[in-house]
């Protein structure tokens, strides 16, 4: 699947904080707070408690905070979850918060055996996409343009993880021969399609991802007791 980029449009830097949207709802922000000393209470690094603890007490960190805790639960969750990302995204910035979620999803595809090895840093992965793109929304810190192309870039990137991790598993089994280990989806044979939104890079928030998978007979080197579409119908149900 051809990937959107996620390459910044912007140079790097910190997102204006006092772009902030003031907080809708006091008594959430309350509550917020609350969660998050009690989130770091349950850590067992106290240099790190510590130092997360420091970001809420003023500044940059209680006035981000506040504006997430104030406006909305769902990037409270993700706050809360991902304490570590509020720390960088404050010192540098989104892009760096962004591109460092893309880049640890790119190592576990390559480091995983099995699909069950992904589930867990795609889940993080996406909480940490999704706050770094919504920290960089309501500050105005990128154009509408880099925050769609970046959903994108999440979106296709995640279809090829997840492609390359269920193709070097079904090698494994004996099913395929992979003309190149280290990059599985390369000369598979399996492609991805990204129609729509995705095709165009232009994904918002609640974008539903519509793809068209495919298989070439003549490139596929299958080995497996079946035939080469029924291994494909498995490992498109396995992805979805």
């Amino acid at each position: 699947m051809s990937q959107v980029t996620d390459q910044p449009d912007k140079p790097a830097g910190k997102p204006e904080w006092r772009r902030l949207p003031p907080p809708f709802d006091k008594d959430a922000v309350a509550l917020g707070f609350e969660a998050w000393a009690a989130a770091l209470a349950e850590l067992d690094d106290r240099v790190r408690a510590s130092r997360l603890a420091a970001l809420a007490r003023d500044g940059d960190g209680k006035a981000l905070l506040t504006s997430l805790f104030g406006n909305s639960p769902y990037l409270t969750q993700l706050a809360l979850s991902e304490p570590d990302l509020i720390s960088l995204l404050l010192e540098y910035g989104p892009i760096a918060a962004f591109g460092n979620a893309m880049t640890a999803l790119r190592q576990a595809a390559q480091q995983a055996a099995e699909a069950a090895e992904l589930a867990a840093p795609l889940r993080r992965a996406k909480r940490q996409v999704a706050l770094s793109i919504a920290v960089a929304d309501i500050t105005d810190a990128w154009p509408l343009t880099q925050i769609t192309g970046n959903l994108s870039a999440f979106a296709a990137l995640s279809v090829d993880a997840t492609m390359a991790v269920l193709l070097r598993e079904a090698a494994a089994r004996g099913e395929f021969e992979l003309p190149f280990s280290d990059d599985p989806c390369r000369g598979s044979g399996f492609v991805a399609l990204g129609m729509g939104k995705l095709g165009a890079g232009e994904l918002n928030y609640s974008s539903d991802i519509d793809l068209i998978l495919l298989y070439d007979q003549e490139a596929v080197r299958y080995s497996g007791r079946k035939s080469p579409l029924e291994a494909f119908i498995r490992m498109a149900q396995q992805m979805v």
